[in-house]
């Protein structure tokens, strides 16, 4: 069931290869693996929670996203202690 209108999958297959193409340090290569993927935008499809079938476009979390997580985790509450810090330096 759906309860809006389906997109064009033209439109939403060019969004979701660039959410989808790991990005590379090397530019060129960068380029390559993204015109990879607009030739094939099902490139992808198997890293899907939901199965390559699924209209959803939820992605199974592999090492480089559980590691990122974590670091924006630290990151995040080394900044709350950092303002909790300076605001007990004023009292």
């Amino acid at each position: 069931m759906c309860l809006t209108r389906r997109d064009d999958r033209a439109v939403l297959d060019r969004f979701f290869v660039k959410m989808k193409t790991p990005v590379e340090s090397d530019p060129e290569e960068d380029v390559r693996q993204l015109e990879l993927s607009y030739a094939n935008p099902r490139r992808f499809d198997d890293r899907n929670l939901f199965g390559p079938g699924s209209d959803w476009e939820f992605n199974k979390w592999n090492r480089t996203d559980t590691v990122g997580f974590v670091i924006s985790c630290v990151a995040a509450i080394g900044v709350i202690l950092l303002l909790v810090g300076v605001i007990s330096l004023g009292g």
